[in-house]
């Protein structure tokens, strides 16, 4: 009877040992597995983003959702569908899957970004403004410039110039992305419109100096220093600033401003 216990005991630890390693072979196709689905859904959206920066929509598209069936918990090809169906003005499935992306990794401040521009969009000001803040909660975000600028402009459209002053200012706090030569020019702008309608017009003057140093030939903002020349009692500069909108843009609505500005001057 010993012996049979010693066989069965034996013979026990043999199926365990069996088991454990059926188990790890089966762990370590599981891993294997799924590293190769990962790599495909990297593949798909590396496919997407380049038709996605070639204009070719439905094809990145395409590629997008199929990086996403090979792996659910790819967030940049959510994003990726996020921007497509956003530039479509589908604005409803633009949320959904930048909230998905969001799902999925709560910390992803460009989803936040955009998702606040999304909320714009669908006329939701207060998710807006806190889709903006969370972007800004992530010390690892590369351009916080634009969600800055993008609290400032809501606030702006608000009338809460204080606010959007703020915003403005710390966007130009920071370097300008390297990718947008021209972002803080229209800071600039939109700092010079708060101040002016804050009624600040010596500030609203230097803030739209500040973009014209970046971008000589701003129409807009040729049109708004004049306004602001005139409010601050130089009429001679703001009619230099009324005729330049005249020449940069003759047949233009600003234009067209532009001169019954200067048939008041007279």
């Amino acid at each position: 009877m010993k012996v049979i216990g010693k066989i069965i005991r034996s013979q026990a630890r043999w199926i365990v040992v069996l088991v454990i390693l059926v188990g790890l072979s089966l762990s370590g196709c599981s891993t294997t597995s799924r590293v190769q689905r990962e790599k495909s859904a990297q593949a798909h959206y590396k496919l997407g983003l380049s038709y996605l920066n070639e204009n070719q929509t439905q094809m990145a598209f395409v590629e997008f959702q199929k990086a996403i069936e090979a792996n659910p918990k790819d967030r940049d090809s959510y994003y990726g569908l996020g921007h497509i169906y956003f530039s479509q003005g589908k604005f409803a499935e633009a949320r959904d899957a930048f909230k998905k992306a969001i799902e999925i990794d709560p910390k992803f401040s460009e989803a936040h970004n955009y998702l606040g521009t999304v909320y714009e969009r669908l006329d939701d000001r207060d998710k807006a403004i806190a889709e903006y803040k969370m972007a800004l909660q992530n010390p690892q975000y590369m351009t916080p410039q634009y969600p800055h600028r993008n609290l400032a402009m809501v606030y702006l459209n608000t009338n809460e110039y204080k606010s959007a002053i703020k915003e403005f200012k710390e966007a130009l706090s920071l370097p300008p992305p390297p990718d947008d030569p021209l972002f803080n020019a229209l800071v600039y702008n939109g700092l010079g419109q708060a101040y002016y309608k804050d009624g600040q017009y010596p500030e609203a003057v230097d803030a739209f100096n500040g973009a014209l140093k970046i971008a000589p030939d701003y129409t807009e903002v040729h049109f708004f220093l004049g306004q602001a020349y005139f409010k601050t009692g130089s009429s001679p500069l703001a009619k230099e600033e009324f005729q330049r909108v005249i020449r940069l843009a003759p047949d233009s609505e600003l234009a067209k401003k532009a001169k019954q500005s200067l048939e008041l001057l007279r």
